[in-house]
């Protein structure tokens, strides 16, 4: 019986070999809704539309008409399937899956396709790798409350790569992605809400990493942790573009159905083994926790281009098993619960670098609940700023602390190195981190370290400044166990005691207190050392004000100068050494026929490290420091002889009272006798460059041999003062104008001109060594004192219209509007360290822009086209005039009745947009970095302020990859500055904009009005 069972075997082997290879290959499943498509693993492609007579979304069957197409599939061993999805909605199969995939699956959405998947437990399944790429979209909702339920599961690697994808989970229990190995998303936008809160994630991995890179924009919203990962979380910017991953942003939860979203809980936002955020932007509204604790386990976030916003109501909001590192980030952190620390490290806490560090801890249990809190040292070197504000204790570190030091990370200990400056509990920080009702008491101590007394952990403070205020019972503005080293810096530390009977120390320490070799007392009561009984840290400080402020002491160097002499002065007396924060004074001594030219302070033996000099004074920095003055002459040699104009044509001055008058030292100035002729210049009035805040009269003055057409000049080191008469129409702005020069191929500047009454008529009077073409110029902006506030006027129903085109002591206002003065500060937490914060508050400030909320700004956000229509409309308006409502319907899709509807009229009925055609302006459409190029070229062309140069090109790397219509655009936007690449210098042309990009480049545009 073995034997013919054997037999049978044989011949059924035999067989199988004998058959075709696509015959004998292994059947894989790949299900689409209800229809299973392998289709024998054939290469394809193999086209599928709705079955006839089937059910819609789920039964499909195969076609020939590759026009009338749902999705297609082809395979091949060594990738897998590849399924392409042409503008197809799936519903759930027989399994439970939209999609289920039994290998390697790679889907592609073609570019401008929308697919969508629903009703399953799992949107897509894959037994092996998934690969979802393609410039289309695709959305998956899950309703399903199974535990196991998924937008996307695979036991492999799960890429996502330039497309949208769109994931909502609904269920109780499951994921957004779930991936048994990697993630990895490749500029790709993602948005992901997951209604999972029982330990489920929105992007998850088992056993692998995940890594966020390029261009991408993730969006999750999760009531668990939003990304979760077993070994590393990695966010890096690259050639693309750098990532943007909000987690649980208020916008993105408000956009859930609003009958829902109220039980909606965020909570954490990342959690793996180690977490590295580098060139990227993360703003979380949840904690972030790296729990390895291997050496190589760490929280690190770094980069110039990094901005990391974290907020969070747990018990921390950046933790770490080991240590955490930043360098050259800006990180803004705020710790909302009662009950813990804002970061937390088992490890070091390194700080480092041009990093920016803002804290704000409101913590009030007690205890050692802190901004900085490390069980080992807190190193805070490099240029690094940190701003903290706690209610407990500012910094704790377990270990030392060390401060003005760089620590060497292969283990060889710490060099002093850097000027940081750190800033625990100072007024104004508290002011801006104040809740509404609910006030914020500094803690009882600003830096805390080594309370047990251990002998190897001290404070050691090498460089930078401190400024530290603690308050309470027993508080201190530094504690230490260890010793209190000094080497050099500057720390200003203060307390305030709850009772008289309670008096505060600025410094609490029980080892010893060194500091400096050359050092100084600064405060504002002479310190008197006290009689007996006192030790040393008594009297250090002083006891009515309690506050200690050391600084350390350097150099001033004086250099040898001519024709002149000065003095460098402290406090109204001669000094030679200054005190880090002292105000020096410097007094210039011309002499005879000389002027000060200006003064010049750098770093002593570093000429490339220059100090600012304002109003002939400087702040002294932390290190010696040499100073030069360069003295000129007064004036130039007298003009004593008058040339003869024997033409002037000029427009403006043709019919003049006055005659133009031209003068010189002919003695010097000319070998043979000369004439002055003054027509009308060939450049027009915007190759000057000047803008819509100027009226450009352009003049040829030439000087030419007597009696020829040779032109000529004068000697070196001379002269001709030309004497223009104020034509007559000018007479009440004659305050206004000045002159500029041109010289071929160079850009105009103004030159040093004076108001002159010449037998009762005025003149401009300027001194010219070369010639033509020149400009006379009228600056019709008017000028502020900037500490009243911004300008603005009141419409008919009192409503303030802050004037945007206004800065730098200038502004430009509608006629016949009185122009009122007041501040108007706009705080948004969201924008604290973020690149473009100077840009947001500027154009907030002016209310081009509002914010997103009361004290939310949402710089990250992308903008729509109505959006920055509205803006650069509110922009016009607030200078020009009101912007009627036209009553137009110019676009079928606008809503004239809108707040954006009357801007969108007026843009287009000035050539500033066109439109999609077929009648759409597609307001709501998000704007893409090209279009904003398009809408500000246009806008600055109907300003009049574009040059006349019309042979810009873009030099961006990826140039090419700008459309035709947006190449001149782009080309002017980045030759003037108003628009420049992102990382790397890429355009990134078909890339949302945001909202802080356009205040950036609205900024940019106002003050290339006003110069």
């Amino acid at each position: 019986m073995g034997k013919k069972i054997l037999s049978l075997v044989l011949v059924l082997c035999m067989a199988a070999f004998l058959l075709p290879a696509t015959a004998r290959a292994k059947e894989i499943d790949l299900s689409v809704g209800n229809t299973e498509v392998s289709s024998g693993n054939a290469a394809g492609p193999i086209y599928w539309k709705a079955a006839d007579g089937g059910e819609d979304e789920v039964d499909y069957e195969p076609t020939g008409d590759t026009e009338d197409w749902l999705f297609s599939v082809s395979y091949d061993a060594e990738i897998g399937y590849t399924l392409t999805l042409n503008n197809v909605h799936i519903l759930s199969s027989i399994s439970d899956c939209g999609i289920r995939c039994d290998d390697n699956l790679t889907i592609v959405l073609p570019p401008g396709t929308v697919n969508s998947i629903g009703g399953a437990e799992r949107g897509i399944e894959t037994i092996g790798n998934l690969t979802i790429t393609g410039s289309g979209a695709l959305e998956i909702i899950v309703e399903s409350d199974f535990d196991d339920s998924a937008g996307i599961r695979a036991s492999g690697d799960i890429t996502v790569s330039d497309t949208a994808l769109s994931i909502i989970q609904e269920g109780s229990y499951g994921v957004g992605v779930s991936a048994g190995e990697n993630i990895i998303i490749q500029a790709a936008d993602v948005f992901i809400i997951d209604w999972g809160s029982y330990g489920d994630c929105g992007l998850f991995s088992d056993t692998g990493s995940i890594d966020i890179c390029g261009n991408s924009y993730v969006d999750i919203c999760s009531q668990d942790y939003a990304i979760s990962a077993s070994q590393s979380i990695v966010m890096k910017g690259d050639l693309t573009g750098n990532p943007i991953v909000n987690i649980n942003d208020p916008a993105s939860i408000e956009a859930i159905t609003p009958e829902i979203q109220g039980d909606f809980q965020p909570s954490r936002s990342m959690m793996s083994d180690s977490i590295e955020i580098s060139n990227s932007t993360l703003n979380a509204f949840g904690s972030i926790r790296s729990r390895g604790s291997a050496p190589e386990s760490v929280l690190a976030i770094s980069g110039v281009d990094t901005l990391v916003n974290i907020t969070s109501d747990d018990s921390y909001c950046m933790a770490s098993e080991n240590d955490v590192f930043i360098e050259d980030a800006t990180v803004n952190v705020t710790l909302t619960d009662a009950y813990g620390n804002a970061v937390r490290a088992i490890g070091d806490i390194i700080i480092t670098g041009n990093a920016v560090v803002n804290i704000v801890d409101w913590s009030t249990t007690d205890g050692k609940k802190c901004g900085l809190h490390s069980e080992e040292d807190v190193n805070i070197g490099g240029n690094a700023y940190v701003d903290i504000c706690s209610q407990n204790i500012g910094i704790f570190a377990a270990g030392s602390f060390y401060f003005g030091y760089d620590r060497d990370m292969s283990g060889g200990g710490y060099t002093a190195q850097g000027s940081p400056i750190l800033r625990i509990n100072q007024e104004d920080s508290i002011a801006a981190a104040a809740k509404a009702g609910t006030p914020f008491e500094p803690g009882t101590f600003g830096i805390l370290a080594n309370e047990s007394e251990n002998p190897d952990g001290n404070i050691t403070i090498a460089g930078g400044f401190i400024y530290a205020y603690a308050a309470g019972k027993n508080a201190a503005g530094i504690a230490t166990g260890g010793s209190f080293n000094m080497s050099g810096g500057f720390v200003m530390c203060a307390g305030a005691a709850e009772t008289d009977e309670n008096i505060s120390t600025a410094v609490y320490f029980l080892g010893d207190f060194t500091l400096p070799d050359a050092y100084a007392y600064k405060s504002n009561t002479e310190a008197v050392q006290p009689e007996g009984g006192f030790i040393y840290q008594d009297y250090v400080y002083d006891i009515n004000d309690r506050f200690l402020n050391i600084a350390s002491i350097y150099a001033l160097t004086k250099t040898d100068v001519e024709n002149g002499d000065y003095t460098m002065m402290i406090d109204g007396s001669d000094a030679e050494f200054a005190a880090v924060g002292d105000t020096v004074v410097l007094e210039a001594v011309p002499e005879s026929g000389f002027t000060l030219s200006g003064f010049t302070v750098y770093k002593t033996g570093d000429r490339e490290t220059v100090f600012p000099v304002s109003n002939a004074s400087f702040i002294m920095p932390v290190c010696d420091v040499t100073v030069e003055a360069v003295f000129g002459y007064n004036s130039p040699p007298v003009p004593v002889n008058t040339i003869t104009v024997t033409q002037t044509s000029a427009g403006l001055f043709e019919n003049s009272p006055n005659p133009i008058i031209a003068r010189a030292n002919m003695n010097g100035a000319f070998t043979s006798s000369v004439e002055v002729k003054i027509t009308d210049a060939a450049q027009g009035s915007q190759s000057f460059g000047f803008g819509i805040g100027h009226q450009v009269f352009p003049l040829d003055i030439s000087l030419y041999i007597k009696g020829t057409d040779t032109k000529t000049k004068p000697e070196p080191g001379y002269a001709v003062t030309i004497y223009l008469p104020v034509p007559p129409e000018l007479l009440d702005r004659k305050e206004s104008l000045f002159v500029v020069h041109q010289p071929e191929g160079e850009t105009a500047t103004v030159l040093l001109s004076r108001l002159e009454q010449i037998d009762g008529a005025w003149y401009l009077v300027f001194e010219a060594s070369d010639f033509s073409p020149f400009a006379l110029v009228v600056k019709t902006t008017q000028e502020y004192d900037e500490a009243e506030g911004l300008p603005y006027w009141l419409d008919d129903n009192g409503n303030k219209m802050f004037i945007g085109f206004s800065g730098g002591r200038k502004y430009l206002s509608p006629d016949s509007v009185l122009v009122l003065f007041a501040q108007n500060p706009k705080r948004f937490s969201d924008c604290a360290g973020h690149w473009a914060k100077t840009d947001i508050d500027f154009i907030a400030e002016r209310d081009i822009f509002i914010g997103t909320a009361a004290e939310t700004f949402s710089p990250d956000m992308r903008m729509t086209r109505a959006m920055f229509v509205t803006a650069i409309g509110r922009l016009y308006e607030r200078s020009f005039g009101l912007i009627e409502d036209s009553g137009a319907q110019l676009f079928s899709d606008c809503d004239t009745g809108a707040e954006y509807g009357r801007y969108v009229n007026w843009a287009a009925e000035n050539g500033i947009t066109e439109g999609y055609g077929n009648g759409l302006f597609k307001p709501e459409q998000i704007i893409t970095r090209e279009q904003l190029a398009v809408f500000l070229y246009r806008f600055a062309g109907f300003l009049g302020i574009l040059s006349e140069d019309t042979a810009f090109s873009p030099d961006f790397p990826d140039s090419d990859s700008i459309s035709a219509w947006a190449i001149s655009a782009a080309g002017h936007c980045q030759a003037s500055g108003m628009i420049s690449g992102r990382d790397n210098g890429f355009f990134n042309p078909q890339s949302p904009a945001s909202r802080a990009e356009a205040a950036a480049v609205l900024h940019r545009l106002i003050n290339a009005v006003l110069q």
